[in-house]
Formats: C-alpha cells, sequence, structure tokens
C-alpha cells in the first residue's frame, strides 16, 4: 500500500502495479515486479541451517539456555560482529550453529604440508554446550606452547585450486603443532573467504575453502614454523553460485582459525590475483 507525505504530496510505496519511491535524484516510479526466489541449493541449505538451529535452541532446557546467555555477554565474538553490541544467548546458539553447519557443508578436500606432513581432518559437529572460555585461535604445540598463526600468502586458480601459506610465531625449538585452541581447549579448523575489493555485497563474498581441525599423525619436523594448506579443484561445485572468480581478478581473501564450535578468530587477509 502507497503511504502519501502530505507536506510535499509525495507517495511513497507500492500502488497497484508501481512502486514510489526517491532517492539522491528525486522521486521516481518504476513499475512492481515479484521478488526472485531462486531456491538454489545454497540458499535451501542456509534456511535449513537456519530451522535447524532454532529447533535446537527450543529443545534445550532452562539450565542450557542460561549458559548460553552468560556465553553470550561474556565471550561471544562474531565474525561480524558490531562493537558495543550486546548479543543473546539464542543469537549466540544460532550464530555458531550456522557457522559450524556451513564449514562442514562446504569443506573441501585437503592436504597440509610442513614441508611432508601428513594428517586427517575431522568434522565440524553441532554444539550444545557453549564454550568454557574466549576462543582465540592460538594453538598448542605437542609440548603445550602457544602458537599464533597469520596468513602469510595465497594463492587460486579460476577453477577452484586454492592455497594458503600459514606461520607460526617464531619459538625457538618448535614442535609438532596441536591444532587445539589455548584457551578453550576446542578443535581448531581453518576457512577461507574470498571478495571483490571495494564491495560490499554478500554476494560477492564465496566461502573458498573450509578445512576440518587437522590433526598432524606422521612426517612434521620439530623446527618447522609454517605450513601450506591445498585444496584441489575437483571437489568444489561453483554451478549454484552467483559468482565465481575470473582469470585476472583481484579478490582479497581473509583467513579465520575456526573452532569446532564455530567461533571465528582472524588470522590475516591478502590481496591476490586470479590465475
Amino acid at each position: 500500500m502507497a503511504r502519501v507525505i502530505f507536506l510535499n504530496a509525495e507517495l511513497s510505496g507500492k500502488l497497484g502495479g508501481s512502486v514510489y519511491s526517491r532517492n539522491k535524484g528525486g522521486s521516481y516510479v518504476r513499475t512492481w515486479a515479484r521478488p526472485t526466489n531462486p531456491r538454489t541449493s545454497a540458499q535451501l541449505g542456509v534456511r535449513s541451517a537456519f530451522a535447524d538451529a532454532s529447533t535446537a535452541w527450543n529443545q534445550l532446557d532452562d539450565t542450557k539456555k542460561a549458559s548460553w546467555n552468560f556465553y553470550a555477554v561474556s565471550y561471544y565474538k562474531p565474525k561480524k560482529g558490531r562493537p558495543g553490541t550486546t548479543y543473546s544467548g539464542f543469537q549466540s546458539f544460532v550464530g555458531l550453529r550456522n557457522s559450524m553447519q556451513q564449514a562442514q557443508r562446504l569443506k573441501r578436500l585437503c592436504t597440509i604440508s610442513a614441508p611432508a606432513a601428513t594428517a586427517t581432518f575431522g568434522q565440524f559437529m553441532p554444539v550444545k554446550d557453549p564454550p568454557g572460555n574466549l576462543f582465540s585461535g592460538v594453538i598448542k604445540t605437542s609440548t603445550g606452547l602457544p602458537v599464533s598463526l597469520t596468513m602469510r600468502n595465497a594463492t587460486m586458480t579460476s577453477s577452484g585450486v586454492f592455497t594458503a601459506i600459514i606461520d607460526g610465531s617464531v619459538l625457538s625449538g618448535l614442535f609438532p603443532y596441536n591444532f587445539t585452541d589455548v584457551n578453550t581447549n576446542a578443535p581448531v579448523g581453518f576457512v577461507f573467504y574470498g571478495g571483490i575489493p571495494n564491495k560490499s555485497q554478500s554476494r560477492d563474498v564465496q566461502l573458498v575453502c573450509s578445512v576440518g581441525p587437522p590433526s598432524v599423525s606422521a612426517g612434521w619436523s620439530t623446527s618447522v614454523s609454517q605450513f601450506t594448506l591445498s585444496a584441489a579443484t575437483l571437489d568444489l561445485n561453483t554451478s549454484g553460485r552467483k559468482l565465481w572468480y575470473a582469470v585476472g581478478q583481484k579478490v582479497f581473501i581473509t583467513g579465520y582459525a575456526l573452532s569446532q564450535s564455530g567461533e571465528f578468530q582472524p588470522i590475516g587477509g591478502i590481496l591476490i590475483t586470479i590465475t
């Protein structure tokens, strides 16, 4: 229904088959068109995940909900949170659960080398209990020493082959990494997003790679301070995406450590050119 603004006799809203509005150029009218609902697999996956999280929240008892409320005001930090914002237990529960499920749904086959370690990759599993401390994204060595992680470089091809080089903080006599957060003891995996510079629309951001918590089992040098994550192309399905990247395109890659509970901690960003 259209809304009349009596001070200047303008129309705002929908009237019949027309939509009346105003922008910096002045008033305008356009033909109304029904919003599209393509129901892509990605879109349906997001809707299903949110519905699943809402159902899971309603099944929690009051004690667990209270613990989530405490976590929300004490530790919860969403990936794109606003400073000074207070979140509810429901928001933190749904946010972590959806982050984890997206990471699991879009996880890619990946190898890790440091320079020749073998590894297995865990699953991101739904959680019912909130973490008991602030996730830092700082992992441990096999002897319990803390290691800060920083993405030093990344490359990607238009067909989806992706690599990320991760530096560990310099320590004397490093030992094999244990991908467990020093604060929460949660297993740590990784996610990498690609975004077109100077674009803010959500459609311009793609989940490039999601890696479950690695567990290095052999081949890791005790003096290594760097490792490379490499994702092949064959496991990447871009058919249902509105956007993918072309050769020569500039893309800003952002890397995050991701706990098995779905908590994010940035490990760096870098501008790359698609090859």
